[in-house]
């Protein structure tokens, strides 16, 4: 490991687990074999975690924001919400007819 990497590993080691953010547990998931053993019984649930694909939890969705969510849960919120959306194939095409049933609603 290069000195600068070496120096934030160390850094971030340092710091208490509850206060990592997300790219300081990457950081330290990317380079979890240069832990020593007590490194790597202080971070095991973590190391856990992350071999489980469980590290990370996913992104809080905005459903007021359509254009950012996926096709598939664009595709829930239609269903839920009563849109035609026969022939609509894209993120963009049924963002745009979720939000022009919202808006007649609205009305």
């Amino acid at each position: 490991m290069d000195s600068t990497s070496q120096e934030m590993f160390e850094t971030i080691l340092a710091k208490d687990q509850a206060s990592l953010t997300d790219d300081e547990k990457g950081f330290l998931m990317a380079r979890r074999s240069y832990m020593n053993d007590d490194q790597k019984k202080r971070y095991a649930e973590m190391i856990d975690l992350h071999e489980k694909g469980e590290l990370f939890s996913a992104p809080v969705e905005d459903e007021n924001d359509l254009k950012s969510l996926s096709l598939a849960r664009l595709k829930e919120i239609a269903k839920v919400e009563n849109v035609e959306v026969k022939g609509l194939k894209s993120v963009a095409e049924f963002a745009r007819a979720i939000q022009a049933t919202r808006d007649e609603k609205e009305a």
